[in-house]
């Protein structure tokens, strides 16, 4: 069972050439999991993966964040009693919040995606390790979030 708390890198291309996106960068997520042996785990998270203003050419603006609940298997290499890297893969179900200024109106959305990711485990006691991972989002054909987080995991 884990805790983790990350910055991340939102990309978004949007469906209107004519909007200027500022991105926000924070993401969070709280995760939980079981490992049954060395080699493999299994873990399901919530959380925000990212977040942008849309800027519309009349000037109205629009709010949206991106969360996602995702299920998904590590496949580790243990090094060591102490590092452990892995991949991870599984799938989301992720849902859009938009607020709108005057004058925009933007469709709130949901949908199912990937993730994939690639990081490593730091066991510093029987109890607690850090994780250091980059997590890919693939949330539909236009929209996309590379996360990169650094995580605190109790074991019990």
């Amino acid at each position: 069972t884990g805790i983790g708390l990350g910055l991340g890198a939102f990309e978004y291309e949007s469906d209107n050439p004519n909007t200027t996106l500022n991105e926000k960068p924070f993401a969070w997520k709280i995760f939980g999991g079981y490992r049954p042996n060395d080699v493999l785990a299994l873990e399901a998270s919530i959380g925000r993966v990212g977040a942008f203003d849309e800027v519309f050419a009349s000037g109205a603006s629009a709010e949206s964040q991106f969360h996602a609940v995702t299920a998904s298997a590590l496949m580790s290499l243990p090094l060591n009693a102490a590092v452990k890297p892995f991949a991870r893969a599984g799938v989301s179900l992720w849902w859009e919040d938009a607020d709108e200024s005057a004058g925009a109106v933007r469709q709130e959305e949901t949908g199912t995606g990937i993730v994939l990711g690639l990081g490593a485990d730091y066991r510093f006691s029987d109890r607690m390790a850090l994780r250091g991972e980059w997590e890919l989002y693939i949330l539909s054909d236009t929209a996309y979030a590379n996360v990169f987080s650094a995580n605190v995991l109790y074991n019990f």
